[in-house]
């Protein structure tokens, strides 16, 4: 698929996002369930962060696929400073408010697939719900030789993306097991199964604290893998 084409793709299917009240009331934040899911995944990715001991002071950190900087909170919760925090996005209107909200931070529309940064830039890569809008395999190993090439050795890629396809969503298309481990072959991965099924906990109402933990035991009802992905 030509570059342009690939670009053209994902900015028509985000115009149609956010100009759904249906798709912005079904992602509010003011869902319990929706809640829950980013409470989960904060707490996850501080349990490894922490476990691991791998220290996040002065370290650079670049979001790809960074949307409006909707997750310079979360970075900041988890020990990132503001002014180490770059993201690229290729939609321009989406880094316009990200500079808005950050001033000190650094943000550029970007395709991941040709970054304009030095070699070995990075020494965190995050990449939450990027994969699954990439349909093309092409274009996903293209982006991952340019995220490999910008992060230094010893780095690391924090992952968060689909396992599950989305039967009733076609510009989505998710990365199974096999998927990560041959895109990141040759990476240490670790990985484990996170958040409850998003139709499921978003309907869960009053019970949402007392049963989203109960489900979410039950390993097939957890749509996404968390990933550590370490360049050796």
């Amino acid at each position: 698929m030509p570059f342009l084409n690939e670009k053209e793709r994902i900015n028509t299917v985000y115009d149609k996002y956010i100009k759904s009240e249906k798709f912005i009331k079904k992602w509010s934040n003011r869902n319990i369930g929706n809640k829950k899911i980013n409470i989960e995944l904060k707490y996850e990715l501080l349990n490894i962060l922490n476990e691991k001991q791998i220290d996040r002071t002065n370290k650079i950190i670049l979001d790809v696929g960074c949307a409006s900087g909707n997750k310079l909170k979360l970075f900041t919760q988890l020990g990132f400073i503001e002014s180490n925090i770059y993201g690229i996005d290729i939609r321009k209107k989406n880094i316009e408010e990200a500079l808005l909200k950050s001033p000190r931070s650094h943000f550029s529309v970007m395709d991941a697939r040709k970054m304009l940064y030095s070699d070995n830039k990075f020494d965190f890569i995050n990449l939450f719900t990027l994969f699954s809008s990439i349909i093309s395999q092409n274009n996903r190993r293209k982006v991952v030789m340019e995220l490999l090439r910008v992060l230094k050795p010893g780095g690391y890629i924090l992952y968060y993306d689909l396992r599950y396809n989305n039967p009733f969503n076609p510009n989505i298309k998710s990365m199974t097991e096999k998927n990560i481990n041959s895109l990141f072959s040759g990476l240490t991965i670790e990985k484990k199964n996170i958040t409850l099924l998003p139709p499921l906990a978003r309907n869960l109402g009053r019970f949402t604290n007392s049963f989203y933990p109960l489900f979410s035991k039950i390993s097939f009802l957890n749509t996404h893998f968390l990933c550590l992905i370490t360049k050796n």
